[in-house]
């Protein structure tokens, strides 16, 4: 009898501590819900605003990135050019491009030098190890206009590398290429061929780079060649060009 009882007993005080826990969980619950919902908030407040200051920062990364590849393009050209201007004991003035014609049929750009730098008409406009551009076409004192030379104004005599005759002038088409005109007969001009100035013009030195011959073909009504030439870079990509002012003779 007396061991039933206890086990009775024991059964009531287990009865009421369960009922005891299950008051204090739900309880609890009650606390932990609006905390629970509080805190998703803020996190969906805050998961937003980390993405955006994650994607501004790889932005930042990129733009950091593409400037200094720009900068290291640019110290690199600048070189080469230091180095061609120097082993032809040639005179030189750099200038930055400070604006360009939005024109398709005139290709002009503006510099920041001018004859107070010593700069005059028809000097060669180079980029690199002496890749012709384009020529200074008017001055003032302290800026100038260079017509490029896929400008359809521009004509430039032209040859071939490694022959001393010139073969034709170059004339600006369709702001992207050029075509030599009056090429003789007979001339051996090929697709691929390496275009370089002549020398015929006095502000103009023999040996700076043009452009690739990629076509060649019989002039219209007329005992010719014509050859389509394709400039080596395009001005455009550009930022600082240099002017010889006082060019070697022949390069």
């Amino acid at each position: 009898m007396r061991v039933k009882t206890l086990l009775v007993l024991a059964v009531i005080l287990l009865a009421a501590v369960m009922a005891g826990r299950s008051l204090f969980e739900r309880g609890l619950h009650v606390v932990q819900r609006p905390l629970a919902a509080i805190g998703t908030w803020m996190a969906n407040q805050m998961i937003p605003s980390a993405i955006q200051d994650a994607q501004n920062a790889l932005s930042t990364l990129a733009i950091d990135q593409t400037r200094l590849e720009r900068l290291e393009r640019e110290n690199q050209e600048l070189r080469e050019a230091l180095d061609f201007i120097q082993r032809r004991e040639a005179r030189a003035v750099s200038a930055s491009v400070i604006a360009r014609s939005r024109s398709e049929q005139r290709w002009l750009f503006a510099i920041d030098r001018g004859s107070d730098d010593g700069i005059q008409t028809g000097d060669p406009v180079i980029v690199k190890d002496g890749i012709l551009v384009g020529k200074i076409d008017r001055v003032t004192p302290a800026s100038a206009t260079v017509r490029a030379l896929t400008d359809p104004d521009m004509g430039t005599a032209v040859g071939l590398l490694g022959r001393s005759q010139t073969i034709g002038v170059a004339e600006g088409i369709s702001g992207k290429l050029l075509r030599v005109k009056f090429i003789p007969q007979g001339e051996l001009v090929a697709v691929n061929d390496l275009v370089v100035t002549s020398g015929l013009e006095t502000t103009i030195p023999s040996g700076l780079f043009v452009g690739l011959v990629n076509d060649v073909r019989p002039e219209p009504n007329a005992p010719f060649l014509e050859a389509l030439v394709e400039p080596i870079v395009d001005v455009r990509q550009f930022r600082i060009v240099h002017i010889l002012t006082e060019p070697p003779q022949n390069l």
